[in-house]
């Protein structure tokens, strides 16, 4: 929520990692009004920052629209999230009248 209103502008998703290899997910999904407005990259930073100073994790991915060129690079790489693209799913998801390539993280 922005703080000067308290407004929802989106939601993030941590997903419980699995214990033994201590490896989880997570996501974010922000309203088309809150893009380009660096919530994403504050949102990026709290979540590494808790994922691996608070639980622990090991290992931490997730998996974006090769299209969304912003939400690939530099939210994650400015928030010092090290970054290594392991796999594309081509055409796997409908989305806007049009399949999109899937980035996993």
């Amino acid at each position: 929520r922005p703080r000067s209103t308290g407004e929802l502008i989106g939601q993030v998703v941590l997903h419980a990692p699995e214990r033994k290899n201590r490896d989880g997910t997570y996501g974010v999904c922000l309203l088309p009004a809150f893009w380009n407005h660096g919530y994403g990259s504050e949102v990026t930073a709290l979540v590494v920052n808790y994922v691996f100073r608070w639980i622990g994790l090991q290992r931490l991915s997730l998996s974006v629209f090769a299209s969304n060129e912003r939400a690939v690079a530099p939210t994650l790489w400015v928030r010092g999230f090290v970054i290594d693209i392991e796999g594309r799913k081509r055409a796997s998801v409908w989305s806007n009248d049009r399949w999109e390539d899937v980035l996993f993280m």
